[in-house]
């Protein structure tokens, strides 16, 4: 029945806000804290392998046919590529929760609206700066794939393995600003919604409070 069908749409909004509340106060500090240990383990990393106190070693065939993955860059993608997924997960929440707190456009009596807009901005630019590192990383894997079969079809020619190297070492400088990208967008959107949780919540009624 219609009574059935908007007691399910009230029932899902409420749960869209228990979410959305559990990600701003809890989620996005602790993913802040998370990321921000990340990277500076990361580029502690970077900085070692830069000035060859601990070097990417130089790809090579082992005797078996395999030509191993570099476990240090495969270690931080894994890590990057499940924070990735989440925040692409929250940001969604997000967006459903301010879109549902979006109020009916009247008589110019809107105020609040801007700065869900506002937010709304920053939640699309953050799902797409994360799809777009997630595309780095597909990359980076065809082409270190590409250049270790050529290695391995020519042996006799020690560049592949040093342009492999050298592809190791661009991924992890990358990889190290994704980290940090990541960490300033959840650090930016926190300090956002937080001091303008009210807007979002009630944009109308805080437009009609300025007048008394």
């Amino acid at each position: 029945s219609h009574q059935d069908v908007m007691k399910d749409l009230k029932l899902f909004k409420s749960d869209i806000e228990r979410d959305a509340t559990t990600i701003v106060f809890e989620s996005l500090p602790k993913k802040v804290l998370l990321l921000d240990k990340l990277f500076h383990q990361t580029e502690a990393g970077r900085l070692k392998a830069e000035y060859k106190v601990e070097p990417f070693p130089t790809p090579v065939v082992l005797p078996t046919g395999v030509i191993p993955v570099n476990s240090r860059i495969r270690e931080i993608i894994d890590q990057i590529k499940a924070e990735i997924c989440d925040m692409i997960s929250d940001l969604s929440t997000l967006r459903a929760w301010i879109r549902l707190n979006t109020p009916k456009i009247e008589d110019g009596n809107n105020f609040g609206v801007e700065v869900q807009e506002e937010i709304l901005t920053m939640l699309s630019r953050g799902r797409v700066s994360g799809l777009s590192v997630l595309q780095v990383v597909s990359k980076y894997y065809s082409r270190r794939a590409k250049l270790l079969s050529d290695m391995r079809k020519r042996p006799n020619i020690e560049e592949y393995a040093s342009a492999a190297k050298d592809l190791d070492e661009r991924q992890f400088i990358h990889l190290a600003q994704s980290v940090c990208d990541l960490r300033n967008n959840y650090a930016l959107l926190y300090d956002k919604i937080t001091k303008n949780k009210e807007k979002l919540v009630k944009p109308k009624s805080s437009h009609e409070l300025a007048y008394f």
